[in-house]
């Protein structure tokens, strides 16, 4: 069996053989018949499968020669031919090349992805293309396709699966793509959301950075849409836009503070984010508000005095306009509270608020007040003509965002009343 340095001399052969044609005119070296074939393993990259190889020169004309390549092993199949003439110029083509990545993810990550080494890859990478040989230079074009790709980190925090990717390189041996790539995917999961039928077109410069043209994803019933943006090279941090269209609340069940039992409706809007390819989120901010026919509500689990209780002592149930010290004639002048009869159906869990808008600030360094996040609700209660015009929530947290979940426990309630 030959070695590899046979199997490259081979490959290389049309590209050398006849590069300057004898002055009789034949090759410059003897053509050869037959084929040639061997293994190797390791050779290229550390712990890669091993391959077996074969090269099979012929000479179908007497002034040209195709020499026809492969190699199999696990998790991969290539195909390919050359057709040159004595000068050792013509064309290649390859025909045939899938990847299983499930096989290759962890030798590729290793040489050229180790902050990525432990995620879980898997799909099959497919790669043809061909072009032309010219003075022992390389000119051409590659398709690229995945199909049933699937990603996910090592910490399973997030996952994509039903990846699909297609694009062309149009400027071999340049790394550079004709046109954006385009990528869909058929689900993932983000920080416990799930995510379906997402499509994106990007481009990666041959700096290494990826500018994102267009990015969009289903999400609790609507679609999110990602303005372009930049990432790579000397920056790590992503900053773009996100659209939120007709979002349903009650996808947002199982994230609701245990204050909250219930969230309907459609909301849009818009939130400034940033993402940093090492830490992850690092701020969001924007606002949401009612965003198809029907409003959005919210309702409050039961909690006797969430809302009276924070009234005045001597505003709650009746409005004592007089000092205790005057005594029973006080009560002359106590007229009932019309606002407490509401705000108890509310605490209770007995009427809905309408949401009239969502205001977020995540900021992962704080704001000028130490806020890791500050989050406002402006809700009315459904039934209007009360005494109770807008009821307003805010919650602010310092700390780190993941005691985001503990909002309605360190916040506080402010209550306008008509």
């Amino acid at each position: 069996m030959f070695r590899l340095p046979l199997f490259l001399v081979a490959l290389g052969l049309g590209a050398q053989l006849g590069a300057v044609e004898a002055a009789s005119g034949g090759w410059k070296l003897p053509p050869l018949e037959g084929s040639l074939e061997g293994d190797f393993s390791g050779a290229l990259l550390p712990g890669m499968p091993a391959l077996h190889w074969s090269v099979t020169p012929q000479v179908p004309r007497p002034r040209e020669r195709t020499i026809g390549f492969s190699a199999d092993g696990s998790g991969a199949r290539l195909r390919g031919e050359a057709t040159l003439d004595p000068h050792g110029d013509g064309v290649w083509r390859l025909t045939e090349s899938p990847f299983d990545l499930a096989v290759w993810w962890p030798v590729l990550a290793a040489k050229y992805f180790p902050a990525q080494a432990a995620w879980s890859v898997a799909g099959t990478a497919q790669f043809t293309g061909e072009g032309t040989i010219r003075g022992g230079e390389f000119a051409g074009r590659l398709e690229i396709e995945l199909r049933d790709g699937a990603v996910a980190d090592a910490a399973k925090t997030w996952s994509v699966a039903g990846v699909t990717l297609r694009g062309r390189l149009g400027q071999l041996p340049a790394i550079a793509f004709e046109e954006p790539l385009r990528a869909q995917f058929r689900e993932a999961l983000v920080a416990g959301v799930a995510l379906r039928d997402g499509v994106a077109e990007f481009s990666v410069a041959p700096d290494g950075v990826v500018r994102v043209a267009s990015a969009e994803w289903g999400v609790m019933g609507g679609r999110i849409v990602l303005a372009p943006f930049a990432v790579g090279g000397a920056s790590r941090e992503v900053r773009t836009t996100l659209e939120f269209l007709a979002v349903d609340l009650r996808g947002l069940g199982k994230f609701l503070p245990s204050a909250l039992s219930d969230a309907r409706g459609l909301v849009s809007g818009r939130m400034e984010v940033g993402w940093d390819l090492d830490r992850g989120l690092t701020h969001l901010s924007g606002a949401l508000r009612p965003g198809g026919e029907k409003s959005a509500s919210i309702k409050l689990t039961p909690s006797p005095g969430f809302l009276t209780e924070r009234l005045p002592v001597n505003m709650r149930e009746r409005i004592n306009l007089l000092p205790e010290w005057a005594g029973p004639i006080r009560k002359l002048f106590a007229p009932a509270n019309p606002a407490y009869p509401i705000l108890r159906s509310i605490e209770m869990g007995e009427s809905a608020l309408d949401v009239a808008s969502f205001e977020f600030a995540l900021n992962t360094e704080g704001d000028a007040r130490g806020r890791t996040a500050h989050v406002v609700t402006v809700t009315r209660p459904t039934t209007r003509g009360t005494a109770v015009d807008v009821v307003r929530f805010e919650f602010s947290v310092t700390g780190p965002l993941a005691d985001l979940v503990r909002l309605l426990a360190e916040g506080r309630v402010n209550l306008h009343l008509r």
